[in-house]
């Protein structure tokens, strides 16, 4: 609920929260962005114990001690405000590739199982990019979108540098494919790293493989496989 405090020199515009704390409308972007900083974080609290699709508003509201109304003046969806965690997650990721690539000087391998450790790091990023596409992007609008993926873009530039730094790639152009292809693969095999206790149990009934050691062998497999191609002067783009 807004409500008008006037002072002897001026008027500031306050914004209530649940426990009826009281706090400056943001006026300026350092404010904008402590304002979402807030709802991100309770957003990330959520997330520790429950799956997206069991969260609501209302909870994140609760969360951050705001109101559903204060919210919607930040963000449409509870899809907005995980897209935005997402993209801080993101960057958290990037700066511990960019860290890990400054001194590099071991083998591709090496490299290799370097990179495919680093999302145990980011379990929340990867958690969320792997539901980006079917789940969150369809309830945020074209704008949020628009924003994330140049942000997006600009992440995966900085990191693509960072990783030509340190693997001597063919060219940028396949540092650029190797950033991609490895995330997609990422993304595809992430679910397989948390499964849920109900698919444990059909896994083991059905003597499917379960062994997470195992999983990450063959996506460090997967990865070396994607440098090795990437690092290749033959492999050319088009080659057959």
């Amino acid at each position: 609920m807004a409500l008008s405090v006037f002072g002897q020199r001026s008027c500031i515009v306050t914004e209530r929260g649940m426990k009826g704390m009281t706090w400056q409308r943001a006026r300026t972007e350092d404010q904008k962005e402590q304002r979402i900083q807030e709802l991100t974080d309770a957003a990330a609290r959520l997330y520790t114990s429950n799956k997206l699709s069991e969260i609501t508003i209302a909870m994140i509201a609760r969360e951050a001690e705001w109101t559903r109304s204060n919210i919607y003046k930040y963000f449409a969806t509870k899809e907005e405000v995980y897209l935005e965690l997402l993209r801080s997650d993101v960057a958290a990721w990037a700066a511990d590739v960019e860290t890990m690539c400054t001194a590099w000087s071991g083998s591709i391998p090496e490299f290799a199982r370097a990179w495919a450790k680093l999302p145990r790091r980011h379990e929340r990023m990867v958690g969320l990019m792997s539901i980006l596409l079917p789940v969150i992007e369809p309830k945020c609008s074209v704008e949020r979108l628009t924003a994330f993926k140049r942000s997006l873009l600009a992440l995966t530039t900085t990191v693509a540098a960072a990783v030509a730094g340190a693997v001597p790639f063919r060219d940028a152009q396949a540092a650029g494919d190797f950033i991609q292809a490895s995330s997609s693969l990422l993304m595809g095999t992430a679910p397989l790293w948390n499964p849920t206790e109900k698919q444990l149990e059909a896994m083991h009934a059905a003597e499917y493989p379960s062994d997470q050691a195992e999983f990450m062998r063959v996506y460090i497999g997967a990865v070396e496989a994607l440098l090795v191609a990437a690092t290749n002067p033959a492999s050319e783009k088009g080659t057959n």
